[in-house]
């Protein structure tokens, strides 16, 4: 039971059962299991992120006079002084390598990038927040790196194999998606080609693995072939292969000092998966409402009214039963 749930739950989030937070992973039992009737219920898009999502919300957004500066780097933030008064100085990357140092002006600003990048950022601000916050900010970690092998094959698996799989004691292996299952464009090559889009995943690699980026991939398709034996006769045409450590840590004792939504100037905020907020939440679930949360402070500072975020129950069933 302990490696079905407590392990499998905390590489879920990325981060090692032996260096979990148990007040994390309490508020994701509570989240999922005891006070969401939907549980782990999740609706899966039928096609790319970028083509069903993130494209046709970027268009939707730019229709309303949103700009997007792709491919640039933020190198700090500071308070900056004009003639409508004080705004946000947004400096960024040279594309031309010039000396001056080009920057975007803003009445306010969401700082809602990953542990490394916002580290970054305010390092490179030093008239950003209060001690305390920069403090709390410096104390933040990337977790363990993750892996994902997407593979093509010239067969199929069985026909029983579910489309996607959690797995447990399969070695570094936590999960196995059967893409030609579960999108349409891998289900559209599987009907010409016969072939399977199978992808891997390793949430948490552990840290005799960290730099070797073969090891880790051997090690994802022996886990493969122990549970999916027939894939052995299968001969791979393809893969795609990235290795990453983007993710916040959630280590024991970190739970009270992680960084919220505000921070000590008005118009500036936090979004992300590494902020606390005041619900139970996972990571997927608290980047979004910390993004909610982070815009309606900045439009209340403008008397506009925010959208309403609706929680679980914040108080667990045996609250004040069990001491």
């Amino acid at each position: 039971p302990r490696a079905m749930l407590f392990d499998v739950f905390a590489h879920s989030f990325f981060n090692p059962e032996e260096e979990m937070s148990a007040a994390e992973m309490l508020q994701y039992f509570h989240f999922y299991f005891m006070a969401n009737p939907e549980s782990l219920c999740f609706d899966v898009l039928d096609g790319p992120l970028s083509a069903i999502l993130w494209d046709p919300l970027r268009t939707y957004l730019e229709e309303r006079g949103v700009t997007f500066h792709l491919g640039t780097r933020v190198d700090s933030v500071a308070r900056g002084q004009g003639e409508g008064g004080e705004h946000w100085d947004v400096y960024v990357s040279s594309a031309d390598g010039s000396s001056e140092r080009p920057h975007l002006t803003a009445d306010g600003v969401v700082l809602a990038a990953n542990v490394q990048g916002l580290q970054g950022i305010v390092d490179r601000s030093p008239h950003l927040g209060n001690p305390h916050w920069r403090g709390q900010i410096a104390a933040l970690e990337p977790t363990n790196p993750y892996a994902v092998l997407r593979l093509w094959y010239d067969g199929d698996v069985s026909p029983d194999r579910v489309p996607f799989a959690s797995t447990s004691g399969a070695g570094i292996l936590d999960s196995v998606s059967l893409y030609h299952r579960l999108e349409e464009s891998s289900a559209r090559w599987h009907a010409t080609t016969g072939g399977a889009v199978i992808e891997l995943h390793a949430y948490a690699v552990p840290r005799r693995l960290w730099g070797d980026e073969d090891a880790i991939a051997q090690e994802l398709l022996d886990g493969l072939h122990n549970l999916y034996p027939e894939v052995k006769n299968l001969t791979e045409t393809q893969r795609r292969y990235h290795v990453m450590q983007d993710c916040p840590a959630f280590k024991v004792n970190t739970f009270t000092s992680r960084p919220p939504v505000e921070t000590p100037h008005d118009s500036l905020v936090l979004a992300g998966d590494l902020c606390w907020i005041p619900m139970p939440s996972g990571l997927m679930e608290r980047a979004t409402a910390s993004g909610f949360l982070a815009a309606n402070k900045l439009l209340s500072g403008w008397n506009v009214r925010g959208e309403t975020l609706y929680s679980v129950p914040t108080r667990g069933i045996l609250a004040g039963v069990l001491r």
